[in-house]
């Protein structure tokens, strides 16, 4: 007899609690289920079920082989699942929701290399910089700018970001230039709203981390216009690299606080279930991996 197929049927008994109840799950009668559990016990060379007329109980050895059993077969269904997948083309629509500054500095090479591959294919991308509840939604996948993303959510790490504190030169010839995070209590401060660490700005200096609580003059939830308030004069901010690289090249921004960097953020690639990824959201990681992956175009 298959001993792989023996493995499932002995799963169904134990979780159904009966040979009947694991006949009628697996369409199969009770004398076979017997047969397989029969089978398996002799390969193993032990009995795994105690049995009478009215119950029905796992053995030691059976519920220490049930346990694996439902590992085994799990991960053999996951296997089974990923390997079809690779050879089934993506179809339908693909909804996404990604942060707005990103996307329209970053994301438009992926779309076109994703269209030429996958023709047929249509993606309603919502940007927002707000998180949204992926599942409640309706979204197939999400695009995070994070520390660390949503527990309930699979995460595909892309790529580190760093975030740099910056002002205009304008602003420091006025102001002055804080030397230690400290000094920042003492110059108005440009927030994003959608930031996990508010209006706690946490830095590693050279004796460790250290937290400052910051006076925002400006909170607006649209990393760009943070960015367009500090060229203008209006304060400092902390902010990703995706958005200062160009401004601190051309020198319009300037980076304060060197020697007290920030820890990075990443780029990551998040859903909901790794059971049921199909073949549109996996083949669109995949092309966000080779764009993002080891070499992203803001380092």
């Amino acid at each position: 007899m298959d001993t792989l197929l023996s493995m499932r049927v002995f799963n169904q008994v134990a979780t159904q609690g009966s040979f009947v109840g694991a006949a009628t799950r697996l369409g199969l009668s009770t004398a076979m289920v017997s047969k397989h559990v029969k089978h398996l016990e002799q390969h193993l060379g032990s009995r795994l079920l105690n049995r009478t007329t009215r119950h029905l109980s796992l053995t030691g050895p059976g519920e220490v082989y049930f346990e694996r059993c439902q590992q085994v077969l799990s991960e053999l269904d996951e296997l089974e699942t990923n390997l079809r997948q690779t050879t089934v083309k993506p179809r339908g629509t693909l909804k996404i929701s990604a942060p707005v500054t990103f996307c329209v500095n970053y994301l438009g090479p992926v779309m076109v290399d994703y269209y030429e591959r996958y023709p047929d294919m249509k993606v309603d991308l919502h940007l927002t910089d707000r998180v949204v509840d992926l599942v409640e939604d309706g979204f197939d996948m999400g695009i995070r700018i994070s520390a660390e993303p949503n527990p309930s959510l699979v995460a595909r790490r892309l790529s580190p970001i760093k975030l740099r504190l910056v002002a205009s030169p304008a602003y420091l010839a006025k102001h002055g230039t804080p030397q230690t995070p400290q000094d920042l209590t003492n110059h108005p401060c440009i927030t994003y709203t959608y930031s996990n660490h508010g209006t706690a700005w946490q830095f590693d200096g050279p004796e460790g981390k250290v937290t400052v609580n910051v006076h925002p003059r400006l909170r607006v939830n649209n990393a760009d216009m943070a960015t367009r308030a500090a060229l203008d004069g209006l304060g400092l901010t902390l902010q990703p690299t995706i958005l200062t690289q160009q401004h601190l090249r051309s020198g319009d921004l300037v980076p304060l606080l060197c020697d007290y960097p920030r820890p990075d953020i990443w780029l990551y690639a998040v859903y909901p279930n790794r059971t049921h990824l199909t073949a549109k959201v996996r083949t669109f990681i995949d092309l966000l991996v080779e764009h993002f992956g080891e070499n992203p175009p803001w380092n």
